[in-house]
């Protein structure tokens, strides 16, 4: 087994995965780096210190498993060449055949990590991380040498969250091997339990004694929107839902500049428009979305009323609110943006809406899924 302390390069002097992978998935993984190959890296501290990982003890003393990765092995492959040294890492990188400027940037990078106790980008465990600091340096070229494959998996997020072919987290679909799973299961129970307390303890009590009749009239009606898991729907959930008991407006018109429109007519055409459509006004109040039956974003009408700032996540608030300012001061009109999500693009649009005079009536939120958008290719025409 090959030891977790050494760092693998590509020969584009970059680390491309956990060294401590499966090695279901690592065979897979270095395969596809340039030249089918990469380079273990380690420097002399690492080799001196080279010992065999006492898990194996057994294995090592039937001879089931060579002692290769410990210091009399490793100087028997240095005097051979196999283990290739230089005292810099330009001088390695140049007999490996690795891009020099990239691989100092990587070992830079490797060593505050181990400093901080903490790998940044692939998240190994830091007991196996060993700094690149002392020459000479070594590497050994690394290639694929799988007899036959008997382990496989889904692929997953450190939070145990399964990813999709894209590397997207799947909703609400969790995995774990039998390393990770009593972790990630006990980390899941505490989050229950807490879920539990708060709902029971805090939540309830809290609900039962502050809220009004009127407001649990609304959460019946958004609820019928949002829909039930663990209970049948209500009875009365089609009278939720219907338009003109909620508006309190019925067999009204809208009356516009190029024509009229009765209510029910209008919130048809909204809701049947492929976009989703938020409205906030001058004063950055909510003040209406539309509720098409493939949104993109589900929202409850409980926003209505709010400050839009506090409808968005922290780490988007200063964009939200650097948009909305640039809107107000006239010195931009619109804001676009495109996200991936669940395997789909997300276009993001945001415009000005302003008067006849131009003064700033509010903000008009538009979102598109443009998957299928974008797969279309010449023309199709009216018969």
């Amino acid at each position: 087994f090959v030891p977790g302390w050494l760092v693998y390069v590509n020969r584009e002097g970059r680390r491309f995965i956990k060294e401590t992978a499966e090695y279901a998935v690592m065979s897979g993984a270095v395969k596809a780096q340039t030249g089918g190959s990469c380079f273990a890296l380690f420097d002399d501290v690492a080799r001196a210190e080279a010992r065999p990982d006492p898990r194996f003890a057994d294995a090592f003393a039937s001879g089931t498993l060579s002692l290769n990765w410990v210091t009399e092995t490793l100087d028997e492959q240095v005097r051979s060449g196999r283990v290739i040294q230089a005292d810099s890492l330009d001088d390695l990188a140049l007999r490996c055949g690795i891009r020099p400027g990239s691989l100092n940037a990587t070992v830079e990078r490797y060593n505050a990590d181990c400093a901080a106790g903490s790998d940044s980008m692939f998240f190994k465990d830091a007991a196996q991380m060993k700094p690149i600091r002392q020459p000479p340096f070594h590497a050994v070229e690394i290639r694929p040498a799988i007899v036959c494959l008997t382990s496989t998996g889904l692929r997953i997020h450190r939070s145990a969250t399964v990813l999709d072919g894209r590397d997207q987290p799947i909703a609400g679909l969790f995995a774990a091997g039998p390393d990770e799973f009593p972790a990630a299961a006990a980390a899941l129970l505490e989050e229950i339990d807490g879920m539990i307390f708060k709902e029971e303890s805090i939540l309830f009590p809290t609900a039962l004694e502050k809220l009004k009749a009127a407001d649990w009239a609304e959460i019946f009606r958004e609820s019928a929107q949002t829909g039930y898991i663990f209970i049948d729907p209500p009875a009365a959930m089609a009278e939720a839902l219907d338009i003109a008991a909620n508006t309190g407006v019925a067999g009204g018109a809208v009356n516009l500049p190029s024509g009229n429109i009765r209510l029910e007519q209008l919130v048809s055409l909204l809701d049947t428009l492929p976009v989703d459509l938020t409205l906030v006004d001058a004063e950055d109040t909510v003040r209406y979305f539309s509720e098409g039956k493939d949104r993109v974003f589900l929202r409850a009408r409980s926003i209505l009323g709010r400050k839009v700032q506090n409808c968005h996540p922290p780490a988007s608030l200063a964009a939200v609110e650097k948009i909305v300012n640039a809107f107000r001061a006239g010195t931009r009109d619109s804001e676009e943006f495109w996200i991936n999500m669940k395997g789909r693009v997300i276009h993001i649009r945001y415009f000005a809406l302003r008067g006849p005079a131009g003064e700033y009536l509010g903000a008009l939120e538009v979102t598109q899924d443009i998957t299928d958008i974008q797969k279309i290719k010449g023309e199709r025409r009216l018969a």
